[in-house]
């Protein structure tokens, strides 16, 4: 049985939506840190935002893609400046660039490099998103897919991860339900199970806690 903090389900983070808004930062943070791990920071002239589905069809109204580019900046939802994720696409949009991961700048379109694509979603969960890099000679040299699937969680996909149209049904066996969980959450035993408020209030006065 998978085990939830209470420090993972209840969180520090940027609203309106946990699932539409921390999810994706969080995503778009870990798609940056990918490039810096793998030394391609620095090659990079330019990234694109691809969000699908339910992610794009309430995006603007949920910020989604303002959270995604704060995310790509190196922000996380714990320490974001609020007020700055309010006015981000008009400071992209004025200076035209982005300080990817906080330290390299680049040139950025928003209107071209962030995509919401109201027509498509992938099978595997309503909140898919895409983020890719290209080097000067807009070279792919960089791509993930991501998921977010509740409560500020994200899940890695594969960048070969089917797509359908936004009114299709999902193939037998290619979705995954929320529950299937984030690779950060801990799965190991704990000293006081329960699965019920009675169990939880007994073992509370059992242990005297």
């Amino acid at each position: 049985m998978s085990v939830f903090s209470i420090l993972e389900m209840f969180k520090i983070g940027v609203g309106p939506s946990s699932s539409h808004t921390v999810g994706p930062m969080v995503a778009a943070r870990r798609f940056v840190a990918s490039l810096e791990r793998d030394g391609s920071l620095e090659r990079v002239n330019r990234v694109r935002t691809v969000l699908y589905g339910s992610l794009a069809l309430t995006g603007l109204g949920h910020g989604t893609d303002r959270a995604a580019v704060a995310g790509l900046e190196g922000n996380v939802p714990q320490s974001v400046d609020t007020d700055h994720v309010n006015t981000i696409r008009q400071e992209c949009e004025r200076s035209g660039e982005l300080m990817l991961n906080g330290t390299h700048r680049i040139p950025f379109d928003y209107a071209h490099d962030v995509v919401l694509d109201v027509w498509h979603r992938m099978a595997a969960h309503p909140n898919g998103m895409r983020f890719q890099a290209f080097d000067p000679y807009d070279n792919l040299i960089g791509e993930q897919v991501w998921y977010s699937i509740g409560g500020g969680f994200v899940r890695q996909g594969s960048v070969e991860d089917p797509m359908i149209g936004i009114h299709d049904r999902p193939p037998v066996g290619s979705a995954f339900s929320d529950q299937d969980g984030d690779s950060s959450i801990d799965a190991t035993a704990v000293p006081y199970p329960f699965t019920t408020c009675d169990e939880l209030i007994a073992l509370c006065d059992e242990h005297h806690m």
